[in-house]
This record gives C-alpha cells, sequence and structure tokens, in this order.
C-alpha cells in the first residue's frame, strides 16, 4: 500500500485536507478514501515503518504547526496524536528505518528556516529528540531513505539549492555531503 496524506484542496491559506487516501501498489486503480489524519495540514513530513505511518509539521489556515500524528496503515482507523517536533516547521522533509523517523526540519514559524535534524522511535508515541544538523539551512526539502541511510536533497534557502545530504538513520549526528542535484 501507498498512502497520500492530507494537503491543499485549492487557494491558500484555508483549502486543506486531512483525508488518508490510500492505492494498492501492485495493482493499477484510482486511489481510495482510507480514513482521515488527525489534522488538517499541508507542506509536512511523512515516514513510516511497516505498520504505522507518522506526519509531522505542516501549516493549516496560514498558522504552522508542530504536531505529530499516526495511523495503523493495515487498519482503516483515523489518525491520532503521536506528539510534537521542537518547534512549529513548514517545508519539511521525511525519512525513516523499520524503528526510526527522521525528520529535516524547514522554516521555522513561516519564517526563519533551519538546519534541525529530529527523530522519534516509530512505535512509541512522544516528542522529537534531536538527531543533528544538515549541511546548510533549507526549507521545501525532499526526502528518502533505505534501512540504513536516509538522504536530504535540494531545498530552498531564498533561492533553489542543489544540495544532497546523508544521515545513518541508526546512528545519531549531523548530515555529511553525498553529492549534488
Amino acid at each position: 500500500r501507498a498512502f497520500a496524506v492530507g494537503g491543499f484542496l485549492g487557494g491558500q491559506p484555508t483549502n486543506y485536507t486531512n483525508t488518508l487516501d490510500m492505492v494498492t501498489i501492485a495493482s493499477q486503480g484510482n486511489a481510495t478514501n482510507f480514513a482521515d489524519s488527525a489534522y488538517q495540514k499541508g507542506q509536512g513530513a511523512s515516514c513510516a515503518s511497516a505498520t504505522r505511518a507518522l506526519t509531522a509539521g505542516g501549516v493549516y489556515a496560514g498558522v504552522v504547526n508542530n504536531i505529530i500524528d499516526f495511523f495503523t496503515m493495515s487498519s482503516q482507523a483515523n489518525g491520532v496524536d503521536f506528539g510534537d517536533i521542537s518547534h512549529t516547521s513548514r517545508g519539511m522533509a521525511g525519512c525513516s528505518s523499520s524503528t526510526r523517523g527522521i525528520f529535516f526540519l524547514g522554516d521555522n514559524n513561516g519564517s526563519t528556516i533551519v538546519n534541525t535534524i529530529e527523530y522519534v522511535t516509530i512505535s512509541t508515541t512522544g516528542n522529537t529528540a534531536d538527531f543533528g544538523d544538515t549541511t546548510d539551512i533549507a526549507r521545501y526539502l525532499g526526502g528518502c531513505s533505505n534501512a540504513i541511510r536516509g538522504i536530504r536533497a535540494g531545498g530552498n534557502t531564498g533561492s533553489v539549492i542543489n544540495t544532497i545530504d546523508f544521515i545513518t538513520i541508526s546512528t545519531l549526528g549531523d548530515a555529511k555531503d553525498f553529492g549534488d542535484l
């Protein structure tokens, strides 16, 4: 299964959705409504284990938040509160291993751009802890991972950047240069 969580339905700043849509990757077809996220928001970040998906941060009605919510991917139950990231953030990226979720924060409260990396243990609930920092300060990032390494790519610092950073998900520390887009 693959999921799409929330986002904008049209003009900003109030036209958001909390819909969780699902597709079955092995077959073609349209997405179906799976459930609802705990909160309406866009521009957040997501990560997942094999059983649980999390979304963090984002913006709703012009207000940037620090909320993390989660849902169990095998159960069509609505999302519930997980905890919080350290400060309000949007334009983020996420990645994960089977146990740890990583959030590369974007901008703090819609104004100050940050280089903060935070993590959670996906099987628990609670607030994030500090992981380290990225090599540069940016928002509107892209993220991906395998079970070992997480990647943060691109973004905007006031102008578009082409930086690619990597982290080793199982160990804490600052990101290292991977290359360029």
